[in-house]
């Protein structure tokens, strides 16, 4: 099997899952994704923070709503790797016990925790990746410039975990990067302070997938392509709806988001392909 070469950062939502499974398969051999589990209650907490007290108090309802969006996680991506971070939906672990331990012991899937998180959550989520025998992701933010600080709350935390680094993946998450901006600047920083600290059976630099455009926002000109790939295709249907020439009209923003994301992945997967 081909290894990964590109790691999106996903929501659980519909539309992202769609969108992966609609890839085909070696295109999905190719991808590992890491799934950001959103919020049940309110908008996606902001990055390398907790809300106290935490807007979803509703033990019940979170087991329920956890348990059936990672059981369709876990057939999603039946066979293939990726991590899985609930960082917005841990704090209550009594409500997300079941579901976990099924996403660690039933599916290739790691859960992953990070330098900033409560020192409870990090055991907890080492404890799984132990009992699973799948491993840890460790996600670290890089929405500042790395330093030697972080690098010293880095090894605290492994050495926190009790796991070998032969079972850590370093997740380094360069938040969304903007023209213009040093995105890269403090990712190739991190690379150089943090991949060295261990021997990581891991190490991977990955941002946030991007959404597609909105109907009535600006697109590029129809693609100019003779192949029938998947990603050249969803490029014309994107064209062809945005400005109400498709089959099927303006769609909706589901769809759009949908297809958006299929196409994206499909493009990157290939251009890396021709530099690997």
């Amino acid at each position: 099997m081909a290894e990964p070469l590109y790691v999106p950062v996903l929501p659980t939502r519909r539309d992202a899952w769609n969108a992966y499974a609609h890839l085909e398969l070696g295109v999905r051999q190719r991808i590992a994704p890491l799934w950001t589990v959103v919020p049940r209650v309110g908008p996606e907490r902001p990055r390398g923070t907790t809300l106290v007290p935490d807007p979803d108090s509703d033990r019940e309802g979170l087991h329920h709503w956890l348990t059936l969006r990672l059981d369709h996680l876990i057939n999603v991506m039946t066979g293939l790797t990726g991590w899985v971070d609930t960082a917005h939906v841990e704090s209550l672990l009594d409500a997300s016990v079941p579901s976990l331990w099924r996403l660690t012991t039933g599916s290739s899937l790691r859960l992953v925790t990070g330098p900033e998180r409560d020192p409870a959550l990090q055991w907890y989520a080492a404890d799984l990746a132990f009992l699973g025998e799948r491993g840890l992701g460790i996600r670290v933010l890089l929405d500042d410039a790395p330093d030697e600080p972080l690098s010293t709350r880095l090894l605290t935390l492994i050495d926190r975990l009790r796991l070998p680094p032969s079972r850590l993946d370093l997740l380094l998450d360069a938040g969304s990067a903007e023209d213009g901006d040093d995105t890269g600047k403090r990712a190739l920083a991190a690379l150089d302070l943090l991949a060295a600290l261990v021997p990581w059976r891991t190490v991977v630099l990955t941002s946030p997938e991007p959404s597609p455009a909105l109907p009535g926002t600006s697109t590029p000109s129809p693609p100019k392509c003779s192949d029938a790939s998947s990603a050249c295709l969803g490029e014309r249907w994107l064209h062809a709806c945005a400005y109400g020439d498709g089959r099927d009209g303006s769609g909706n923003a589901e769809t759009w988001i949908r297809v958006g994301h299929t196409q994206h992945m499909n493009f990157i997967v290939q251009q890396l392909a021709r530099t690997a």
